[in-house]
């Protein structure tokens, strides 16, 4: 009677440690979440449906790509954590896998959209996504964005990821 109660006892705990990485997960997305939400919330002019925000911050764009790797890497942990995880079920590691994956192709997007914007001539670009939604700020070289600078950036992405060009925010920081 003792040895199925202690039986019954440990899977309770396997089942609560499943719980609370899915909760941490669960909690992270939400503050990438917030962070784009908070640099989408600084609007100072609109262009064609697209918010062209002027920011001043020197140091954004390496604090923004520090605190965006350390999120994505904890993310990718706790999913590689279930993935491995001997207690997780065959549909807990399957749903680990996909979002591990979704994530990582949306690193790959990112990344490629930001190197495909600084070689336009762009000091600096960061981009995030959400959905099929995509903010690219970027530092100009004069500091300002003017319409063929977002049109340039708006080819760019839309061209790149197929997607309406309404989806897509263009934000400049000096």
């Amino acid at each position: 009677m003792k040895l199925l109660f202690f039986k019954h006892a440990g899977s309770k705990i396997k089942s609560s440690k499943k719980i609370l990485v899915i909760v941490a997960m669960v909690a992270l997305l939400f503050v990438t979440g917030f962070v784009n939400y908070k640099l989408s919330q600084k609007t100072t002019t609109t262009n064609n449906s697209n918010q062209i925000i002027t920011t001043s911050s020197a140091s954004f764009f390496s604090t923004y790509r520090t605190e965006r790797t350390e999120v994505r890497n904890r993310e990718i942990e706790i999913l590689e954590s279930i993935i491995a995880s001997p207690t997780a079920t065959a549909e807990a590691k399957e749903t680990a896998s996909t979002k591990r994956f979704e994530l990582l192709a949306t690193m790959e997007k990112e990344l490629v959209l930001e190197n495909l914007i600084k070689s336009a001539g762009f000091d600096d670009a960061v981009v995030t996504t959400s959905s099929e939604n995509y903010n690219c700020i970027v530092k100009s070289p004069n500091g300002e964005l003017v319409s063929s600078d977002v049109t340039k950036i708006l080819d760019i992405v839309v061209n790149e990821v197929k997607c309406k060009a309404s989806n897509v925010k263009v934000m400049s920081i000096d």
